[in-house]
């Protein structure tokens, strides 16, 4: 029988993005039992990573359509045509081609 007062007991920690590099990283988990004797060690161990996508407005091409794309499905593209007053595009998914106007547009991206 576990003689420990944490058994059953999950201990959450956060590493931040910043202690990993690119490539392999290692983590080292210790474990302590509660005495010498005792037989009741257990490790349970998971990493858990979120992806947080990139805040990126980002344009292209498909053949002769420029293409507007962005990874976050929360944000919310903007548009105007001289930065007084930005106005949402009305079902605007990405990825989304266009068709020039003619005139000076700007888009952007808000959350």
């Amino acid at each position: 029988m576990p003689n420990s007062s944490n058994t059953g007991n999950y201990l959450s920690y956060t590493i931040p993005s910043s202690k990993l590099v690119p490539g392999e990283n290692i983590l080292a988990i210790q474990l302590h039992q509660t005495s010498i004797t005792s037989g009741d060690a257990l490790l349970d161990c998971e990493l858990s990573a979120i992806y947080a996508p990139p805040f990126e407005l980002k344009l292209g091409r498909i053949n002769s359509m420029p293409l507007l794309w962005w990874f976050d499905g929360t944000a919310i593209l903007e548009q105007t045509t001289d930065f007084s007053s930005w106005t949402p595009v009305p079902g605007a998914a990405s990825p989304l081609p266009f068709t020039p106007t003619g005139q000076k547009g700007f888009f952007r991206l808000r959350r």
